[in-house]
């Protein structure tokens, strides 16, 4: 299974090459405003009201219009007439294609013949189970993949599909910068690291996103602050929801931040462990790896 995104598929098919893909990528973060932005175009509120309402946001996982409401900073039908508008503006990237003169409506139709065949062939020969020494786990991988897709897009302003997911033997490669959360608790069968990891591009992004309106120079160690913060958001989110469900009862322990720059690390595994890779990819080609690990064991010694 191959996920894809359509600008990336007319990229394979070679409809369009990659400076017309950027050219329509930047025509749609110029239109496709987020709330926070149009509210400062329509000097509804000020930066430092944006800049509160975002910081809130991440606190409790919530839409910025919900922040801005619980915040008594805008009324409903003030998030209301946001929505519409940023609803209204919006365009996708085969419009993007179309405005800046690289593609005709014509191809654009067929492309999407073509591009929507192969998505429900996908999604057809999509694996319909993880391996079998996971399926005491499913829970577990099933929320974390959504919560951090959800929140990549939501707090790093990414947007990724879940492409496929691989059981790790022994050892896997670290992408270029990784934070890796550790779990203690109840380790019956239960999760012991977390470790999401980016491309240096993706984490610059995500901090750009993170950190949007604060005045800081993104680079060096606010990158890995960003993807840091996101990852603790992630863990909590998830954790507090399956305690809901009666799943899991741990807390988390500890982080580690790696920016592994131009070397290349592995993640070995330890003889209680068993590990699971779930690969996912950007809209625009990035590769994004989520790393679950798993206890074999009662050894609640390990960490």
């Amino acid at each position: 299974m191959k996920a894809a995104f359509f600008g990336q598929f007319l990229l394979d098919k070679g409809v369009i090459n990659t400076k017309q893909f950027a050219d329509a990528s930047d025509l749609q973060n110029k239109v496709n405003l987020k709330i926070g932005q149009l509210v400062l175009e329509k000097k509804l509120l000020t930066p430092l009201q944006v800049k509160i309402i975002l910081d809130h946001q991440k606190r409790n996982d919530v839409y910025f219009g919900e922040a801005a409401q619980q915040l008594g900073f805008l009324t409903l039908e003030q998030v209301q007439m946001l929505l519409k508008e940023q609803e209204e503006r919006h365009i996708f990237i085969g419009e993007a294609l179309i405005r800046c003169g690289y593609i005709t409506q014509e191809q654009l139709k067929e492309a999407l013949v073509e591009f929507n065949a192969e998505q429900k062939e996908n999604e057809m020969l999509s694996p319909k189970a993880y391996p079998e020494r996971f399926e005491k786990e499913k829970i577990f991988i099933e929320q974390f993949v959504v919560y951090t897709i959800k929140l990549l897009s939501r707090m790093g302003g990414i947007i990724a599909k879940y492409d496929h997911y691989e059981e790790v033997k022994k050892s896997i490669a670290v992408l270029p910068v990784a934070v890796e959360m550790h779990f203690r608790g109840d380790m019956s069968n239960q999760l012991n690291r977390y470790l999401l990891m980016t491309s240096k591009e993706t984490a610059q992004a995500i901090a750009v996103n993170f950190f949007e309106g604060s005045g800081m120079a993104i680079e060096g160690s606010v990158i890995i602050d960003a993807l840091s913060e996101l990852v603790n958001i992630i863990c909590g989110q998830v954790c507090g929801r399956l305690w809901e469900f009666g799943k899991l009862s741990v807390t988390l322990s500890q982080k580690v931040m790696i920016d592994a720059d131009q070397m290349q690390l592995s993640y070995v595994l330890k003889e209680n462990q068993k590990a699971v890779y779930l690969s996912m990819v950007t809209s625009d080609g990035k590769k994004l790896g989520l790393l679950l690990v798993f206890f074999l064991s009662l050894d609640k010694n390990s960490v």
